[in-house]
């Protein structure tokens, strides 16, 4: 049964969902290619390593770990875009959670940095602040579209399956 429920822009909620998959999977790829570019090609500068007080291994591993959720978090799309496709809730339900418990984390994070650029005002402070704002809002946006389609994937399943594999009761009396 086609769902005339919209996602964004006139799109179907799976179409969306798709969209949003796909869109986080080009994002996390070239997220890849700037941690391989910093692992590979830049040398952190001493005032770096003076500044924030970290020595070369640390920064490194920082980078192969950045590296390392960066992968998993294309595991994830992968399994939205398996989910969408083949209507299969389990499979966008990881990916629902790991993002809920994300946005739980960063949102206040990015609260805090608005009030104390609020605070300092500081043109540069107020302007970071309103780009996070606006990635949160993006991620909201992504997270509650995909999680709509996942619900909507859920009562498809809930309304087709059969109560019971069990022959109803007046078909025994009509043998």
């Amino acid at each position: 049964m086609a769902s005339n429920k919209r996602g964004c822009f006139c799109l179907s909620l799976r179409t969306a969902a798709l969209f949003h998959g796909w869109l986080n999977i080009i994002v996390l790829i070239c997220l890849i290619c700037v941690t391989l570019k910093q692992i590979f090609y830049n040398n952190p500068d001493a005032m770096l390593i003076e500044m924030y007080n970290i020595s070369l291994r640390t920064y490194y591993i920082q980078q192969v770990l950045l590296l390392i959720v960066h992968l998993f978090d294309i595991f994830l799309c992968a399994l939205v875009i398996g989910g969408i496709t083949l209507k299969t809730h389990y499979l966008i339900l990881p990916w629902i959670v790991i993002r809920a418990i994300g946005l739980i984390i960063v949102t206040p994070l990015v609260i805090t940095t608005i009030a104390f650029a609020v605070v300092i005002f500081k043109i540069e402070m107020i302007i970071i602040s309103v780009i996070y704002a606006l990635i949160v809002g993006l991620f909201i946006w992504s997270w509650t579209i995909v999680y709509s389609f996942n619900k909507e994937i859920r009562e498809t399943l809930k309304n087709s399956l059969p109560m019971s594999s069990a022959v109803p009761y007046f078909e025994y009396q009509r043998r």
